[in-house]
């Protein structure tokens, strides 16, 4: 049961520990515990793993959300202003996400002031993070 990590059984029951690699966490070391960025920046995060609600026009897809991209807009930009807008991020493993990056629009003073950040395990079912 121990994805990433060594499993140790109970000689009394059916129970078991693990004991997680480094980058590992949870009760079967299934969960990766990263230090470093996901991927939005270095390409590593592929365009398909990124959809939007809307876009204002293609070069502003949400594709175009990345770090320090000098392609299109530069930047994710939704059809209208409408509360609920959003960009979604398929990170394809489950991962603890410590810090979120964000920037101004390339070459241009246009930015968002808030933003909330909601999770889900199936796509489906979303919590907030608070």
């Amino acid at each position: 049961p121990c994805k990433n990590g060594t499993c140790h059984t109970s000689k009394h029951d059916d129970t078991y520990t693990c004991v997680c690699d480094d980058g590992f966490i949870g009760e079967n070391c299934d969960i990766i515990k990263e230090a470093r960025a996901l991927g939005m920046e270095d390409g590593r995060i592929k365009d398909d793993q990124i959809t939007q609600s809307s876009y204002y026009d293609y070069m502003s897809m949400g594709k175009h959300a990345r770090l320090n991209i000098l392609v299109g807009l530069g930047a994710w930009m939704a059809q209208g202003f409408a509360s609920g807008e959003r960009i979604q991020i398929d990170l394809n493993r489950l991962v603890i996400v410590t810090k979120v990056a964000t920037q101004e629009r390339y070459g241009l003073d246009r930015w968002i002031t808030s933003f909330t950040i909601s999770y889900s395990l199936d796509g489906t079912n979303w919590k907030v993070y608070q």
